[in-house]
């Protein structure tokens, strides 16, 4: 005969241990719930927020390429029918590069964190160097070099356009420092001008040897350039000043 169990009133009044622990797994499931929608909501509002961001951006640089556009009628001349019948509204070149660099620098101003307020930077230098503004030009060219991070042409380009400036300026060992950091092996064009650029500071700061041997590492890497002939000329010419001068009476 089968034992029977007796459950008395107090063990009924008890709580079920299966029922309890489906009671606290339900709170915590429901806590967890509340904390992970928190999470949900807070990731939405942070993807909004981007989206907002990169949208307000794309709103600037839209604006940005726009001014530069403008700018650039401006310094290459062509500001439609006007420049068409010769009558641009500005009294020589050098006034008109330097209406266009007062416009880039207005670019660069306003839109600093676009890429085209960057880029108005290097187009403002130009601008000015052409204008006759060589301190101004040297100053946006630096501006450049110290904010650009892209294709290093450009870097080559802004390093050039400094160098011009400081020569201008007759600061030649400066402008030394400038024009080698353009003769890049990658950038045939910048490389053969670096190497006459540099060249010629050598002669101004009195290193005749050292100007001939810039042309002729041109010469050498570059034998069928165009500016072969140039470079050529002047390289005579400078061996001719190096050579000792003969002796009084022989």
């Amino acid at each position: 005969m089968a034992k029977k169990v007796k459950i008395t009133r107090k063990q009924i009044k008890q709580p079920d241990e299966f029922q309890s622990f489906g009671r606290r797994a339900i709170e915590y499931a429901s806590e967890k719930a509340v904390a992970i929608t928190g999470v949900v909501v807070g990731i939405i509002a942070l993807i909004l927020i981007v989206a907002g961001i990169l949208l307000y951006m794309q709103s600037k640089e839209d604006k940005a390429l726009d001014a530069m556009a403008g700018a650039l009628e401006v310094y290459h001349g062509s500001q439609g029918d006007q420049a068409k019948s010769g009558d641009t509204g500005y009294e020589n070149e050098s006034d008109r590069y330097l209406s266009a660099a007062e416009m880039f620098e207005s670019v660069a101003q306003k839109y600093s964190a676009t890429d085209a307020g960057i880029l108005a930077l290097l187009y403002m230098g130009d601008s000015y160097y052409k204008g006759g503004d060589y301190e101004n030009a040297l100053t946006s060219y630096q501006g450049f070099i110290e904010r650009f991070d892209g294709d290093e042409s450009f870097l080559l380009l802004a390093y050039q356009g400094a160098g011009y400036s400081l020569e201008s300026m007759e600061k030649y060992d400066l402008a030394l420092e400038n024009f080698e950091k353009t003769i890049n092996p990658e950038n045939k064009t910048l490389r053969i001008f670096g190497l006459m650029n540099a060249a010629r500071c050598y002669e101004q700061l009195g290193q005749i040897d050292k100007a001939i041997e810039f042309l002729e590492t041109l010469l050498q890497d570059y034998p069928t350039s165009t500016m072969k002939s140039e470079v050529s000329d002047t390289l005579e010419a400078l061996k001719l000043k190096s050579a000792p001068m003969p002796a009084s009476g022989s």
